[in-house]
């Protein structure tokens, strides 16, 4: 799959230029995320990338008020006062900070830091953004956590103590230890939702709100937001310095392959063959549209050559057939090949098409699809030319006609049972001449009828029989 996708990358610079009937969505990024200390986010930086995530610009006052929320929690973690608090209490003191000060009410889909900052609606990814900036302002090293559902941070002490935080429980620092709520119960925080985690950067933390604004997005059909926001995430993670497994890339094709499946779902075939190239070729393609671009290609070629538009479709697939697997490839050319094959010869005459139709069946591997499908074709053919010969001169002559398109396709029950069947009916065209002539009385006529059947026919058992009851 991959050398096939890398011919696919070299392949768009040559096609990519077709024009499209609709307009797609902008493959460059949103916008840019810049930072002062480059590759290293300050915990601020931290907070103003995900804020452009959330859908904010730096210039509206939603940006504004949110981050100003932001800077007075960072100054309060700062302070003398809360730094001189030994390290485990400061970082559990910045969860209670949190939902002392901001943190309200939790909702699945609540991962906009605006929303968060300025009304108190939070989730597990919001949440531990802020977490993850507020206590690296606190002097703590966090490491942000991720499983397939979720998202968390670990608070990780000099002494090398690891302590999770769940972020989305004002409860939840070291989830699972019992804390007295009162004098008689106590709150416990289960540790289910913790399977499969994997430790990811701060960078990919905030990313995780512009994939999950995307995937909102796709819900909706709106691709002209997932997309261009899918390649700010990707641009940003370009320098992320962690040694962690990054799917930035991945999910950006992930959005592309989408938006192609949203263009076919909508008979937009040949656009969504241009989109995958454009996307490809804008940044150096991926596994992840191989197959998309296989199924749309194809589907792009079928409609076309439904339409009778095979030439179309032989020019619209040639100059990308290395761009797709090869047995998309095998498919493709099966479909345009039938589909040529029988364009052309329904142009033609009885007698051109059997010909041109015998020179496409000699040059084809025997037991195939395609040779099966040639070779009905070609049955087809014979039989109308048959037809027709019977019609004008009679069924010895399609009798005649039918042994030749035997000895042409030896394998052809079809035509053999036409051959009986015009010797049958040229049987009782004999038999009903010879009737008439031996019932008036003319009886040499009937005989001479009669041998000369036989002479055609000699096989005929009813010609046979009626010379035997003449005799007697």
């Amino acid at each position: 799959m991959k050398r096939l996708f890398v011919c696919f990358a070299a392949a768009c610079c040559a096609v990519c230029a077709a024009a499209s009937s609709v307009p797609f969505p902008p493959l460059e990024p949103a916008f840019e995320i810049s930072s002062a200390s480059s590759k290293s986010l300050s915990p601020s930086e931290l907070i103003r990338a995900a804020l452009l995530f959330s859908g904010c610009t730096e210039d509206s006052a939603g940006f504004s008020e949110s981050f100003s929320v932001y800077q007075k929690l960072e100054a309060a973690v700062s302070s003398s006062q809360f730094m001189s608090l030994d390290e485990e209490e400061r970082a559990e003191a910045v969860l209670s900070l949190m939902y002392e000060q901001v943190l309200v009410r939790y909702r699945e889909n609540a991962s906009r830091m605006d929303e968060m900052l300025c009304s108190g609606i939070y989730n597990c990814v919001s949440s531990s953004v802020l977490y993850y900036a507020l206590a690296t302002a606190a002097g703590i090293s966090v490491a942000a956590q991720r499983t397939p559902e979720h998202s968390f941070c670990t608070a990780v002490l000099s002494n090398g103590t690891r302590i999770d935080v769940e972020t989305t429980n004002p409860m939840g620092f070291s989830p699972g230890k019992r804390r007295p709520v009162s004098s008689s119960s106590y709150y416990v925080v289960p540790k289910k939702k913790y399977s499969g985690r994997h430790e990811i950067s701060g960078r990919q933390l905030a990313g995780l709100i512009a994939r999950n604004r995307c995937s909102l997005a796709m819900t909706r059909n709106d691709y002209e937001t997932a997309v261009p926001l899918a390649a700010v995430r990707m641009r940003f993670m370009e320098e992320d310095e962690s040694k962690t497994a990054d799917d930035s890339r991945a999910d950006f094709f992930l959005v592309c392959s989408n938006y192609s499946a949203y263009l076919q779902g909508q008979s937009k075939f040949e656009d969504a063959v241009i989109w995958l190239e454009q996307a490809a070729n804008r940044w150096n393609g991926h596994e992840l549209l191989q197959k998309q671009y296989d199924g749309a290609l194809f589907n792009a070629a079928a409609v076309k050559c439904n339409a009778g538009q095979y030439k179309e479709a032989a020019e619209f697939y040639e100059p990308r057939k290395d761009s797709v697997s090869l047995s998309a490839q095998k498919n493709i050319e099966a479909a345009i090949f039938m589909a040529t094959v029988q364009g052309e010869s329904r142009k033609m005459d009885d007698d051109s098409a059997i010909s041109y139709l015998a020179e496409k069946l000699a040059s084809m591997k025997s037991g195939t699809k395609d040779y099966r499908q040639v070779h009905s074709l070609l049955e087809v053919r014979w039989h109308s030319k048959i037809t027709a010969a019977a019609q004008e001169f009679g069924w010895l002559e399609a009798a005649g006609l039918c042994k030749d398109a035997v000895q042409s396709l030896p394998s052809s029950s079809r035509l053999k049972t036409l051959h009986a069947q015009c010797l049958r009916n040229y049987d009782a065209q004999v038999h009903n001449e010879f009737a008439m002539l031996a019932n008036s009385g003319r009886t040499e006529e009937a005989r001479a009828v009669l041998e000369k059947g036989l002479s055609a026919n000699p096989s005929s058992r009813i010609l046979a029989r009626d010379l035997q009851s003449l005799v007697q």
